[in-house]
């Protein structure tokens, strides 16, 4: 107990130094006594239970299972007395106030002045701890019931108190009303110092975030996904709810405190993960990536992202094989840029993919790549889609789409095309119903020559040189000045080296073993730096596949493309070994 004496003597804080000797005595007597059993595990793990570990979850069968969790891991170091009545195993501690059915992302309104604190409140609080710890160890169901009653009239006095300073009635009432030993039941909000007496912020945030799209909240909770989104910063764009649960969880965490989160991986490259990449690139610390076989009913590429609440200069890049973690890399982050992606440092081939950076210029200063329709358009066109009359005095534009394009022409007319549910052999839009039904950017998009490119799996472009074509649903399309120009930008996006460069700079971005394209990624596409007489050079040989294709739709045009693919390679400067890996040779 000398111990208990010196560590209260030594301790500056005014709130911890009020408890005194006894109570310390009192906080450690069923730990010490486990030591002296040489219960060492048991011991440990019941003071950690006891001062360190906090959970919440909003479901209440989850609060119930680590409850249970817990107290297996401390019955499995429980020394057994065989002369014992109950075979030397002592009671479990009670863990209402320790593990909490909460709505994390739902906070309390707290007027601006709660940041003084008040003597009045301060001496409740310290007394409401003081009645918890004991509730902790409590052994019978009267000595329970006493501690529950205090904690429920400690916690209406706080909230009097509270609603005396300023809080709001309904927001006191509503903390006055929430009751820990209530297990079947799931507070509206969460926070940390009301219910676990928290002010500073955990050391460590640990957290496995539900999985759920912005499709699925959308469809389901669209309330609830207007208030998240009105709570939070970060949500921006097509945000999964796990970015609310981020946010969140760094504003728990303590000074030089750690953040660790498991989840699905497409925030660190997606458009809806920016806001979150740039406002906590200084504290990302390292990216695990998990894999697909981490849950066995959630199909998804999970990753566990480790952040410290303090600037961290490098950011570690790790994988998980199934049986072990390895380093796969470490970056310095000044290498980086806004809006910081990082799904492509996991690319075995980064040193190639930086070198095709560096020795290049973008697709967008010779063309732009836009999205071939917005969702409102491709719905609309539904109705204006028929099959190709086979007389008829009327003007007709062809319409493909994903599944319909292939690699330099269509395959409009060779390939079934379903189209929202409805399937088309010759699908084909009368031009002057479609010119004035479609008055928008849409519309003048279509009638423009043009790349129309496949927006799912494989990054296959067709030419459509006299705007005759409409793309159809999940299509991008590239535009530029002239045609010589768009038959190049042709040949690269056909190309070997941006099918490779594509899959591995953003694998974050899979499906189904491909790639959801999009318009930023084609704008970025490294484009390798030509003269004239090098664009014409392999402009000829793309004029020679596309009259074949004219010729016979069913030509063999593989030849021509391998020579498209090897002058493709020499304009990239790129060395036998690179081309081994991108051909999946190495």
């Amino acid at each position: 107990m000398r111990d208990a004496v010196a560590t209260a003597e030594k301790i500056e804080d005014a709130a911890i130094r009020e408890r005194t000797v006894k109570e310390l005595e009192q906080q450690i007597t069923g730990i010490e006594d486990a030591f002296n059993r040489n219960e060492l595990d048991y011991g440990r793990k019941l003071y950690l239970i006891e001062n360190c570990l906090y959970g919440v979850d909003i479901q209440s069968i989850a609060v119930q299972i680590a409850k249970m969790r817990f107290f297996i891991s401390l019955i499995v170091d429980q020394r057994v007395d065989p002369d014992a009545t109950n075979l030397g195993v002592r009671p479990l501690p009670n863990l209402e106030t320790k593990f909490v059915a909460a709505n994390t992302l739902i906070g309390i309104e707290k007027p601006k002045q709660a940041a003084f604190r008040n003597p009045d409140i301060d001496a409740k609080e310290a007394e409401l701890r003081k009645v918890r710890e004991k509730h902790f160890n409590a052994k019978t169901l009267t000595s329970k019931a006493k501690f529950r009653e205090q904690d429920k009239r400690l916690r209406s006095e706080v909230a009097e108190l509270l609603k005396r300073d300023g809080w709001g009635d309904a927001t006191a009432k509503q903390l006055a009303t929430w009751d820990p030993y209530d297990q079947n039941a799931s507070a509206p909000f969460f926070d940390p110092e009301w219910m676990f007496g928290v002010q500073e912020g955990f050391d460590v945030v640990i957290g496995n975030p539900p999985y759920i799209d912005s499709e699925s909240m959308a469809k389901d909770g669209s309330q609830l996904r207007e208030l998240i989104q009105a709570s939070y910063k970060t949500t921006k764009g097509n945000w999964d709810i796990y970015i609310a649960f981020y946010e969140k969880g760094f504003g728990l965490v303590a000074k030089d405190g750690v953040l660790s989160f498991i989840t699905p991986d497409k925030w660190i490259s997606k458009p809806f993960g920016d806001e979150m990449r740039i406002g906590s690139a200084d504290s990302i610390f390292s990216i695990l990536k998990a894999g697909r076989s981490v849950f066995e009913s959630v199909y998804v590429d999970a990753i566990v992202t480790v952040f410290i609440n303090r600037p961290q200069p490098y950011l570690r890049i790790c994988d998980y094989s199934g049986t072990g973690i390895t380093l796969k890399r470490v970056i310095r982050k000044s290498t980086l840029k806004p809006p910081f992606a990082y799904d492509w440092l996991f690319s075995d081939s980064l040193d190639l993919l930086l070198a095709l950076e560096t020795r290049s210029e973008k697709v967008s200063k010779h063309g732009a790549c836009e999205n071939a329709c917005a969702t409102s358009d491709a719905y609309k066109l539904q109705e204006f889609i028929e099959e190709e009359p086979k007389t008829g005095n009327s003007t007709y534009l062809r319409i493909v789409n994903t599944g319909t394009i292939g690699k330099y022409v269509s395959k409009w007319g060779r390939r079934e095309m379903v189209y929202l549910g409805h399937k088309y052999s010759r699908p084909v839009v009368d031009k002057q119903r479609f010119c004035n039904a479609f008055q928008n950017s849409y519309g003048k998009k279509a009638l423009k020559p043009k790349i129309i490119v496949k927006g799912l799996n494989l990054l296959d472009a067709c030419l459509d040189a006299d705007g005759t074509i409409i793309p159809g649903k999940t299509t991008l399309i590239v535009t530029a000045d002239n045609l010589v120009a768009l038959k190049f930008l042709l040949s690269i996006l056909n190309s070997a080296v941006a099918f490779f460069y594509l899959r591995e700079k953003y694998p974050a971005s899979s499906y189904n073993q491909g790639t959801t394209f999009t318009k930023e990624m084609i704008n970025d596409l490294p484009l390798p730096r030509t003269t004239p007489v090098d664009r014409g050079r392999v402009v000829s040989f793309v004029d020679r596949i596309l009259a074949a294709k004219k010729a016979d739709p069913a030509a063999d045009t593989a030849a021509l493309e391998r020579e498209i693919d090897e002058m493709v390679y020499k304009l990239y400067g790129l060395t036998e070994e690179d081309i081994a890996i991108i051909e999946g040779r190495e």
